[in-house]
């Protein structure tokens, strides 16, 4: 027989009705209500799905594809060679490890969902890739509590849109609220959320990101192309000898965007050739700004033996722009060559806290204004062992309000 799971749905027409066996492939759709799932798996299984239950006035509900005994399966522990997406879905919920022994190109998104969230779940590309062929995104990851570690793997050419499941949010990888999730030597390339966020990566609020040895290239979005973090003081963004490069914003944060009061550790980086594309873009609070990084009001940032280079079209903050109430240290890293259109192009910090030590600003240029590094009027800038040379500004301060700059 196997399990089987009610569900009720409740219409703007139809009123309730109840179902006691869903085994499709197809999609429901309704003008509108709600659904309740009376029974998830039994303790110590997990089920995997990706189905969208769709109706009018945005009504949208996730259910697994296969509610019966067989789609509520426990982690075997053993490890799956994957050749195929079906193959590496269903690794993903029995297999726990996965290994991709050839490239996988996508028919629809790689969904991590489930009534209880999977843990530990390993995904090895041993250098292949997972392929969105430019019409899916590549990963959504769901859940709080929600742990995935993806190894050795390329994620590439995909798309999220207003139309895909969730919006456009994490083209290459979504992960929602809550999740915890580890990127080691991963690279998320030519990946694109369509006037959304995160081209490469999205980080719900709450969660952690553990990024080691990656690469981010390529990557396109309205905010933080590269990588994109929600607010939230939960959120922690930890990167070592990562890279992002060549990604493109339209707006804020053309390599990385982390949002008010998340966490972000940076070691041994290397943010280059990442643009903001706006040509509307003004030297004011409300314009494009932190074309390597953007860091929201509150944040804590620590940058160290990072190279942050040849980053352009911010407003302000050609290398990196950190809002209100953030702490800043910088130590031992170059901030190079950066390009702005008004203040900063090196750095900004607006009304907060910076540390910069052992660093070196070296021929950043192009804005009125501090070309190395701005800082407003009531911030606070501790300097030791630092080296500007080559910055260049059109005016050095005048009719900035009381700036440090240099």
């Amino acid at each position: 027989m196997g399990y089987y799971y009610n569900w009720e749905f409740e219409s703007n027409t139809a009123g309730y009705e109840t179902y006691n066996d869903i085994i499709t492939t197809d999609t429901f759709y309704s003008n509108g209500g709600r659904v309740h799932w009376n029974r998830a798996c039994p303790a110590g299984t997990s089920n995997f799905g990706r189905k969208i239950l769709r109706g009018g006035n945005n009504f949208a509900f996730v259910y697994p594809a296969n509610l019966t005994e067989a789609a509520c399966a426990a982690h075997n522990g053993t490890t799956l060679v994957a050749r195929t997406q079906h193959d590496l879905e269903a690794g993903i919920l029995n297999a726990q490890r996965t290994e991709l022994a050839r490239d996988v190109f996508l028919s629809h998104e790689v969904a991590v969902l489930a009534f209880t969230a999977l843990r530990g779940v390993v995904v090895d590309g041993r250098g292949h890739a997972v392929d969105g062929r430019g019409q899916h995104r590549c990963f959504y990851l769901a859940n709080a509590g929600v742990e995935v570690t993806l190894i050795d793997l390329v994620v590439a050419n995909c798309v999220a849109s207003a139309g895909s499941y969730g919006g456009s949010y994490g083209a290459g990888i979504f992960a929602g609220a809550g999740a915890t999730l580890t990127l080691r030597g991963v690279t998320v390339k030519n990946c694109t959320a369509v006037a959304g966020y995160g081209g490469g990566l999205y980080l719900g609020a709450a969660s952690t990101l553990s990024v080691a040895n990656s690469t981010f290239a390529g990557n396109a979005a309205l905010q933080g192309a590269g990588l994109f973090a929600a607010a939230s003081s939960g959120t922690t963004c930890v990167l070592r000898g990562t890279t992002l490069v060549g990604n493109r914003a339209e707006r804020q944060g053309g390599g990385l965007y982390a949002g008010t009061s998340v966490t972000v550790s940076m070691e041994a980086c290397t943010v280059d050739a990442n643009e903001i594309t706006s040509s509307s873009n003004s030297d004011s609070t409300s314009g494009y700004h932190g074309a390597g990084c953007y860091f929201g009001g509150s944040t804590k940032v620590t940058i160290q033996n990072s190279f942050i280079a040849r980053n352009r079209g911010a407003g302000w903050g050609g290398g990196f722009l950190a809002w209100t109430n953030s702490v800043v240290k910088l130590v031992n890293t170059a901030v190079s060559r950066n390009r702005c259109l008004y203040r900063g192009c090196g750095a900004l910090n607006y009304l907060n806290t910076a540390t910069v030590a052992g660093s070196t600003f070296s021929d950043n240029a192009g804005g009125a204004y501090g070309g190395g590094l701005y800082m407003t009027s009531s911030s606070s800038l501790a300097l030791s062992a630092y080296t500007f040379y080559g910055n260049s500004a059109t005016d050095q301060g005048v009719g900035a309000p009381a700036p440090q700059f240099v």
